[in-house]
């Protein structure tokens, strides 16, 4: 799960704590994943070096006019010094546009790139399982904001922090051969502000943690707003909607406030009366140094000097400042970038550990003394299939009857290994799952779903028929549309197979759906088919034209229907399975299991009396 753990919610005791077990491990991790980009970015951090280094030595440039001029020097030392200046200009500027480019070219676009591409592939390796307990509009929103805070971050790195940093570091090395006593001070305030600095975040981080969640909701909750628009509409239910979003916006200001107070009323008038006074107590020495001609390092300190280090004091005091909102900025979206690091450390519930068998022959499915629940560790009581047994020969037609929640559904997921059962085997081919590819054993199964699991893109009709195998021909379409027929409907379509069929494919309705997925799942040509409910929302004229044509197109084919409706199965099933609360109760033909009067007979009896 990507919510933060009541361990890590808890405001930390201490500022070492907060380092050590909240901002330096996110960092770390931050960067384990742009692992790619570590390379580029040490030879920045070169660059950047020769930079600033420049530009402090720059610093000195009235300082040395003020020194020649008092020597009196000749007008070649002069010309020198321009010509020197313009050899200058021209390599700061080769390392300005060096530098850019690093950042903006081989960075900022590409990191943004990486992380967007790691974080769908990561949800695409995740299992069904994993994805049902988290809410998909949540997901995007953790996934769009942890990216967009982390290539943030890494642009602040790359434009101030790193620059700033060393400006801080290369300002206190003259000043610390000019003035010692100034830089110890220099050195002690800046210790002290970042303190206050990281302080700050300890103090506002429970507060920051609360806000990602808001945000979270917001953005769950926009998503469901935009996407069930018309039943919005239809039932008049805009302003309390709307409501229900503001509140949660109302709230994410109150929190937002009370972080702003936090920082503007206290911490930033502490780091604003510390600045203050050390900037005044640094310019009380100088002005000693000056008055009493105390020596350091065998140098007394100068006007010339002083020059220089009021210009490096003022460097240094905004550099403090750049640094405390340069942090703000890495607290206020750490919380963002743990989530979306959290992410993409996910490991999938389904593992391969030892995947050796793939084949290419036709395969039969079994399932022996199976035991499932979907919670681990719950009672005899609450699984959905207990000591089940099923044997569906290679070729074979067999249909799961049964009351809803008696587990039909759950075979599907677990033939398809999107759940691992506790107990018992499942095999494909005579063997076991487990030690089956995934990637092999899905591509063995067909599987169409029911109706409100239907998921159709915002393509056209050809696209979204052939998604399951991209390559297939429009005359291998064209085929599979008339099995399902969908032929007609696709005939009175503007744009025929071209036409796009709009948002979860709402110019097609929740019949023709379905049958789109039934094209899709045999277009794929599996060696295994599992038809959940595959035509219960197809009308009946249409359904048996699609019998019809399925005893011929299904030849050679394992199948696995699951109805409700018992009248789809009746013809086509070469055995039929009933369960009931995770057991298998009856087991044969239609007409046996008619004979036998049980289960099976009741629920005959109840549809043809509905």
């Amino acid at each position: 799960m990507l919510e933060p753990t009541a361990e890590s919610s808890a405001k930390p005791k201490t500022v070492w704590e907060y380092l050590t077990k909240y901002i330096i491990p996110v960092c770390r991790q931050v960067w384990q994943v742009l692992k790619p980009f570590q390379r580029i970015f040490w030879i920045y951090v070169f660059i950047t070096l020769l930079y600033e280094t420049l530009q402090i030595a720059e610093r000195y440039l009235m300082t040395g006019v003020l020194i020649l001029h008092g020597q009196q020097v000749t007008w070649q030392i002069w010309a020198l010094l321009f010509g020197g200046l313009i050899i200058y200009d021209g390599a700061f500027f080769a390392l300005d546009r060096r530098r850019d480019w690093l950042i903006v070219g081989q960075m900022h676009f590409s990191v943004y790139k990486f992380l967007k591409c790691e974080a769908l592939e990561k949800l695409l390796s995740l299992d069904i399982a994993w994805h049902q307990q988290n809410n998909s509009g949540t997901l995007i929103g953790k996934v769009s904001n942890g990216v967009w805070k982390i290539t943030e971050l890494m642009n602040r790195l790359a434009w101030e922090i790193v620059p700033t940093l060393m400006q801080t570091v290369l300002s206190l090395v003259p000043i610390l051969v000019l003035s010692p006593p100034a830089a110890l001070v220099a050195a002690i305030t800046f210790a002290l502000f970042l303190w206050l600095t990281i302080k700050a975040h300890q103090d506002k981080s429970p507060i920051l943690i609360e806000q990602e969640k808001r945000y979270d909701n917001e953005w769950a909750m926009g998503v469901q707003i935009v996407q069930s628009v018309e039943t919005t509409v239809m039932y008049n239910q805009e302003q309390r909607l709307l409501t229900e979003y503001r509140s949660i916006h109302d709230e994410i200001v109150r929190l937002g406030q009370k972080e702003a107070r936090l920082g503007i009323y206290r911490y930033n008038v502490y780091r604003a009366h510390l600045l203050s006074i050390a900037r005044r107590g640094i310019l009380a020495i100088w002005i000693w140094q000056l008055v009493t001609g105390a020596t350091f390092f065998g140098k007394t300190l100068t006007v010339a000097d002083l020059f220089y280090l009021s210009v490096l004091g003022e460097t240094l005091f905004s550099s403090f400042w750049r640094i405390g909102r340069l942090f703000d900025a890495v607290g206020e979206a750490t919380e963002a970038v743990e989530r979306l690091v959290k992410l993409l450390a996910e490991t999938p519930m389904i593992c391969e550990t030892h995947p050796t068998y793939t084949t290419d022959r036709p395969v039969g499915v079994s399932l022996v003394g199976v035991d499932f629940a979907y919670q681990a560790g719950e009672t005899n009581g609450h699984r959905a299939l207990k000591d089940f047994h099923l044997d569906v020969p290679q070729g074979s037609i067999v249909a799961l009857v049964g009351e809803s929640g008696a587990g039909k559904s759950t075979v599907r997921r677990i033939i398809l290994r999107t759940h691992d059962i506790q107990a018992g085997g499942v095999y494909v081919g005579g063997v076991d799952i487990r030690d089956w590819k995934l990637a092999d054993l899905r591509g063995k199964v067909g599987f169409v779903p029911q109706p409100d699991e239907v998921y159709i893109y915002d393509r056209d009709v050809a696209w979204n028929l052939a998604f399951s195998r991209p390559n297939a021909t429009p005359a291998e379409i064209a085929a599979v549309a008339r099995v399902v027929a969908l032929d007609t409907v696709i005939a009175t379509l503007p744009d025929g197979y071209q036409t796009v069929l709009g948002e979860n494919g709402f110019k097609f309705s929740g019949g023709q759906k379905q049958r789109l997925a039934f094209g899709r799942a045999l277009l794929a040509g599996r060696d295994i088919l599992i038809i959940d409910e595959g035509t219960s929302s197809v009308d009946s004229l249409t359904e048996q034209i699609m019998q019809e044509r399925l005893k011929e197109a299904l030849k050679g084919v394992t199948c696995i229907f699951i109805a409700h409706r018992l009248s789809t199965i009746w013809d086509i099933s070469d055995k039929i399975v009933v369960l009931a609360r995770g057991r298998k109760v009856e087991e044969g033909t239609h007409a046996e299991l008619m004979a036998l009067g049980g289960h099976y007979a009741q629920l005959v009896r109840l549809q043809l009396h509905t």
